[in-house]
């Protein structure tokens, strides 16, 4: 009964969408988890690597791990649903799969505390605002928490009294999973069962938390290596976007080597530093985004302190964890939890974006709806009730449920793209990502990828060449000031060209012309006047999509062997 109610409560926005509908919201971090699991389904194939992909910053290559981690989990499900179902079938699938696991698994583990204990606890994992929040967002990877559950329960069982090494090796290989999952959420559970096992036999302690370390190093070893290596390179500082600038224990704790201060000085994402805790980006680096937060984030905090009388220890990880989402504190002060971490492990000192943190108040919550219920023995039923709805509407006033939906539909003209060979250049350039979830149907290398405006993300090849390249500076600049009236050569035209690219594809709905007094008309017709001189005439027109052949190459469009059907093109 309880998958059926979570499955609908999911699901039910899609009855009103089309075939085309995704689970989500249409944003940065959406567009780009469904290319990640796209391309995960082209690694398997045989057809890349899972770590690093040719498609983007053309002919460099785009560092996957370095930039996004090894989150593979969620997209090989993905990838395997979608061979056989479509990616947005599997795409949706995934997301109600995440909710119900997290239900699953919650239950599975509280099960000894009585059914209806065992039922309220994975309500409160299923139904919390914090994965739901996730998945609105576009971010099902950070969403999955059932392998960090059950990381977590076994874990703290095999260091009880009655634990076994077994529990131990299954916690490791749980943990490694939990890594594999989402990379920060692995040192989120790592975090928490250092604290509850506090009290255990020392002996048994080490002896347990150091299994489950290894075992989880070992089967995470292709990740962290690579990951550990570049952070404490000479060139980790500027080349890894958000890295701390040192990894000493006192440096870290000196307040001037924050995440906040380094970024602000940078200029790479902007200040980060304070969060809200359900925020997606505070650049307001004050205590009011952190009050905001708090406030926020209030019902699933009052369900877990239910169980703080039985489950002391659940408290102590309740204060880290809400100390270590807040990120850098205002006015330089040092964060011990936050920059701890990153000074013992440092893969985390990748951590910007400190409030996913709140990962472990879906288990806390979890226990304490189990503690609540379990002393309530004559309104059971009405206390699941009450947990269901209490964070039903935290969700819904975060906007995190209903769940949105968004259109996975591409424009036609990128068909006709899928029939041709060479590199793309998309114009304008870092204006948006929806170049992601295109390139996932025609499957040309683009000059851009994921965060293409960052600094410390992009080969320095790439930008080299744009700023050095006056044709391609031109072409680049011709979207935001068409006016330009720079010159350049011919043979900095053909050395883009010699780089394997072919089509400049321009997208009109991406261009920012709100502000101009007449609606953009004249500077439509200035760009357009503007391309003509950089890249010819357009060989391909549509409101979505205009095509350039710089270098005279040919577009079939439709390409042999489709035909139009209801604003689409399907193969015959």
């Amino acid at each position: 009964m309880l998958v059926t109610v979570l499955g609908v409560v999911v699901a039910w926005p899609l009855l009103s969408g089309t075939e085309a509908q995704a689970l989500g919201g249409r944003t940065v971090d959406g567009i780009g988890s469904w290319w990640v699991q796209w391309w995960v389904g082209e690694a398997l194939a045989g057809r890349g690597s899972l770590f690093e992909s040719p498609l983007m910053f053309h002919p460099w290559g785009k560092d996957l791990l370095g930039d996004t981690g090894g989150n593979l989990v969620d997209a090989v499900i993905a990838a395997i649903l979608g061979r056989w179902l479509g990616p947005v079938l599997a795409w949706n699938l995934l997301c109600v799969g995440i909710v119900l696991s997290n239900a699953l698994a919650a239950g599975t583990w509280l099960r000894s505390h009585g059914p209806w204990a065992a039922l309220a606890g994975a309500t409160a994992a299923g139904l919390h605002p914090y994965p739901l929040f996730e998945l609105a967002q576009g971010r099902p990877t950070q969403a999955l928490l059932a392998p960090a559950i059950l990381a977590l329960a076994l874990g703290a069982r095999a260091v009880s009294a009655e634990g076994t090494s077994k529990q131990a090796l299954g916690a490791g290989v749980l943990l490694a999973l939990t890594g594999w999952t989402y990379w920060f959420a692995a040192g989120f559970v790592a975090l928490a069962l250092t604290l509850l096992t506090v009290g255990a036999s020392p002996t048994k302690r080490i002896g347990r938390l150091g299994l489950i370390g290894l075992v989880s190093f070992a089967l995470s070893t292709p990740a962290v290596i690579p990951l550990m290596g570049g952070l404490l390179g000479d060139t980790a500082v500027g080349s890894v976007g958000g890295a701390l600038p040192t990894s000493t224990w006192l440096g870290l704790l000196d307040g001037s080597t924050s995440e906040l201060n380094l970024v602000t000085r940078a200029g790479d994402r902007g200040a980060l530093g304070v969060m809200g805790l359900w925020g997606e980006v505070s650049v307001r680096s004050s205590t009011t985004a952190t009050l905001e937060g708090l406030a926020l984030s209030g019902t699933a905090l009052l369900l877990a302190l239910a169980a703080f009388w039985q489950r002391r220890r659940w408290l102590v990880v309740a204060l880290a964890a809400l100390l270590l989402a807040v990120g850098p504190l205002p006015g330089g002060v040092p964060n011990p939890i936050y920059i701890g971490l990153a000074a013992i492990l440092p893969p985390m000192e990748r951590l910007y974006w400190p409030c996913r943190a709140l990962a472990l108040f879906v288990p806390l919550a979890a226990v304490g709806g189990a503690s609540l219920v379990g002393r309530l023995p004559r309104y059971q039923p009405v206390g699941v009730v009450l947990i269901a709805a209490a964070l039903l509407s935290e969700a819904g006033l975060r906007g995190a449920w209903p769940l949105p939906t968004w259109d996975t539909a591409v424009p036609k003209a990128y068909h006709c793209l899928a029939a041709t060979e060479g590199a793309v250049v998309v114009i304008p350039y870092g204006r948006d990502h929806d170049q992601l979830l295109h390139q996932t149907l025609h499957g040309l290398p683009m000059l851009g990828g994921m965060n293409e405006r960052s600094r410390s993300l992009v080969p320095p090849e790439q930008r080299a060449l744009r700023a050095e390249n006056a044709w391609l500076a031109q072409l680049l600049r011709a979207t935001a000031n068409p006016r330009d009236s720079g010159t350049w050569t011919d043979a900095e035209r053909d050395a883009v060209a010699e780089l394997g690219y072919r089509w400049v594809v321009l997208r009109p709905q991406a261009l920012n012309l709100s502000n101009d007094p007449d609606g953009g008309q004249t500077r439509r017709r200035i760009m357009s006047r503007r391309l003509r001189e950089l890249a010819g005439a357009p060989v391909y027109q549509d409101a979505d999509v205009v095509i350039y052949a710089p270098w005279g190459d040919e577009l079939v469009c439709p390409p042999p062997g489709w035909t139009e059907v209801v604003g689409s093109l399907d193969k015959r």
